[in-house]
């Protein structure tokens, strides 16, 4: 998890959950803006996504992936209320940890979130060899240049070579596509 801080005690701490197959980097422009503001920011990667662990995880579908959100802040929210952002996929994902038995988050913030669509849909039927296949195209150059594209209003400034190496960094890890077809073929949130 990336952290800014610059504390205030009158302000909910935030963690920004991110979405769907990308890491806590979609964050970086952001979260020192919130914490110059005195916002205590948290970034996370939700589990199997980002640089999270990949070894050793059973499971790696949206139910583990809420258990991971929950437990981060378990270790370092010190029993405090937070408020969660979770932009698109990661939106369902913390509408799952604001709604969960003794929930310590107090507001929730949603960025274009799929909070309501039900599951990843015939993805989740795939036979786990043409799922391995269909998640390489989620890490090829054309794809993750055409949805940095999409995914800036001002093109110009924020949708840079940069910001596609950023985007696609985290899929070049060994176990990422495992993790991801775990995610897919458990269906999702």
């Amino acid at each position: 998890a990336a952290r800014a801080t610059k504390s205030s005690q009158s302000k909910l701490p935030l963690i920004l959950v991110h979405g769907f197959d990308s890491s806590c980097l979609e964050y970086r422009r952001l979260g020192p803006k919130l914490a110059a503001l005195g916002v205590e920011t948290y970034a996370v990667d939700l589990l199997g996504w980002g640089y999270t662990q990949l070894e050793g995880v059973e499971s790696f579908s949206a139910d583990a992936k809420v258990q991971a959100l929950k437990g981060f802040w378990d270790a370092i929210g010190d029993n405090r209320d937070v408020c969660i952002a979770g932009a698109s996929l990661g939106g369902a994902a913390a509408i799952e940890f604001a709604t969960c038995d003794d929930s310590p988050v107090k507001a929730a913030i949603m960025i274009d979130a799929q909070g309501f669509v039900d599951g990843v849909g015939p993805m989740a039927a795939l036979p786990k060899p043409l799922a391995q296949l269909g998640v390489q195209v989620l890490k090829s150059v054309p794809l993750r240049s055409s949805a940095n594209q999409m995914s800036y209003f001002d093109k110009e400034t924020y949708a840079t070579e940069d910001a596609l190496k950023v985007g696609r960094l985290h899929c070049l890890r060994e176990g990422w596509s495992d993790a991801l077809v775990s995610f897919m073929l458990s269906g999702g949130f």
